[in-house]
């Protein structure tokens, strides 16, 4: 009996182990994609932006320049909602995407950007 019962314990930690490290590797790709639609979704239209991540949260015009965001909220973290917020801010000139970068509500850099994957993931897979 007492074999088995190492053999379980041995079993639920090696259970554990891989459940980790896969979870782990989920995270570390989630952030790459989210790192990689800062370069591949530059140069993508307005109207492309639009039918791949949908109508922004708001948007916001200067001259030849605008600021479309979206937001998603992190339900994992309803306590902190201001920090775990993701805000996803593409800024266009002349209608195409020049840059994008990611932040709270609170306006940092979040991080744990790899909740901003959702709002990239599908014009990710428009443009590759």
């Amino acid at each position: 009996m007492h074999r088995s019962f190492k053999a379980i314990v041995s079993a639920v930690l090696i259970a554990a182990f891989v459940s980790v490290s896969f979870s782990a590797c989920a995270v570390a790709q989630a952030r790459r994609r989210v790192d990689i639609a800062r370069l591949d979704l530059v140069g993508i239209s307005r109207a492309t932006l639009i039918d791949c991540a949908g109508n922004p949260d708001w948007a916001e015009e200067r001259g030849e320049r605008e600021t479309v965001s979206y937001v998603i909220e992190n339900p994992e973290s309803e306590k902190h909602k201001r920090a775990s917020t993701c805000v996803a801010s593409f800024q266009l000139r002349r209608g195409y995407v020049e840059h994008l970068y990611y932040e709270t509500l609170a306006g940092r850099m979040v991080d744990g950007r790899e909740a901003c994957l959702p709002i990239v993931d599908g014009c990710l897979s428009a443009v590759n």
